[in-house]
Formats: C-alpha cells, structure tokens, sequence
C-alpha cells in the first residue's frame, strides 16, 4: 500500500463518524438578520473627540420574540467587542439602533453571536463552527477520491 492510499484509507476511517456528528450538531441559521450595517471609527482631536458608534438594522426572523440579542464586532478574525441589545423584538420587526463602539479598530465586521427568545430557549452562533467543520471534512473526503 502506497502513502497517498494510506493516507485516504486514514482520512476515510476518521470521517466515517463525521455524518453521526453532523446530525449531533446540525447547524441552525442565525435567526436575526443582519441588514445595514454603519461602523463609525472615534474621532480625536484638539477640539473635537467623538466616539466611535455602530448603527444596526436587524430582523427577528423566527417565530418566536427575541428578547436579548448579542453581537460581536470582529477585526480580522478576533472578537474586539460585544453589543448585547435588550427588549422585545417581534418576528418580522425591523429593528434599527445604534450603539457606542469603543473598540476603534480600523476594520471591523458584526456577526450574531447569541439570541434569548421570550419562551426560554437561546440560539448561538458559535454552532456554526460544527457545520463549517462538516463542510471542510466532506470537501477532504470529496478531494481523497481519486487517490
């Protein structure tokens, strides 16, 4: 047996559990979307010093009031702040607020991270990793094949 069937045989046997974890894990959409986005950076100067501000447009898309959404400003792949919005935000409401970014990165992008729903039950958004991990192993397994 040659390395490359080796090391397709081994990344076949790894994989055979993947389709057990993916159903686990089964990945659920963020049920907020994220419409406009407007990050502001802060603004120093001798005479002028404002904050920098993060104004956002979102939509409870589920069935079910959302009462505590969390999102996370990222910059360059690190989390750099986290902005919790608190009330009622009914299925199918735009939602547009703006809040004080303290974070002043030059690049920043803003991604749900967590949502409370008024029955109790809490979506998050770090589940996404267990299907972006199922798509790298399928892709792994799709690229073995003609090994």
């Amino acid at each position: 047996m040659n390395i490359k069937n080796a090391a397709a045989i081994a990344a076949l046997t790894i994989l055979a559990g993947a389709p057990a974890l993916a159903l686990a894990n089964t990945y659920v959409p963020s049920p907020i979307t994220i419409g406009n986005v407007d990050i502001q950076p802060q603004i120093s100067g001798t005479e002028l010093n404002t904050p920098g501000s993060v104004s956002l447009a979102f939509r409870n898309v589920s069935n079910v009031a959302a009462t505590d959404v969390t999102f996370d400003l990222n910059s360059f792949g690190a989390t750099v702040a986290r902005i919790h919005d608190v009330g009622t935000f009914s299925p199918g409401a735009t939602i547009r607020h703006r809040f004080t970014d303290s974070a002043n990165a030059s690049t920043q992008t803003v991604r749900v991270a967590e949502v409370k729903f008024a029955d109790g039950t809490v979506w998050h958004g770090g589940d996404a990793v267990a299907a972006h991990a199922m798509r790298q192993a399928v892709s792994m397994l799709d690229s073995t094949e003609g090994l």
